[in-house]
C-alpha cells in the first residue's frame, strides 16, 4: 500500500509505503522537507501505538528525505 498525504504547505507531502507480512508490517515514510522528517522520527513511537491498536505490529520503520517540490518561476 502506497499513500500519498498533501499537507500544509510548511510541513509538505508524506508518502508513506506499507507492506505488511503475517501481522508483521515495514513501514517507509517519505517526507518532502528535512522538517517533516524530522517530525515523523520525533513521532515513531506513536505511531507504533496507532498500529498496534489496530493489532498490527509495526516492525520496521524508515523515514526518509526526498525533496519533490518544483520551484515556480
Amino acid at each position: 500500500i502506497t499513500l500519498h498525504i498533501n499537507n500544509k504547505e510548511d510541513i509538505g507531502k508524506i508518502t508513506a509505503k506499507i507492506q505488511v507480512i503475517n501481522k508483521e508490517s515495514v513501514v517507509t515514510f517519505i517526507a518532502e522537507t528535512s522538517e517533516t522528517k524530522q517530525l515523523l522520527q520525533n513521532h515513531v513511537a506513536h505511531l507504533k501505538e496507532i498500529f498496534n491498536e489496530s493489532n498490527i505490529s509495526l516492525g520496521q520503520t524508515h523515514i526518509e528525505q526526498h525533496n519533490q517540490r518544483q520551484k515556480q518561476d
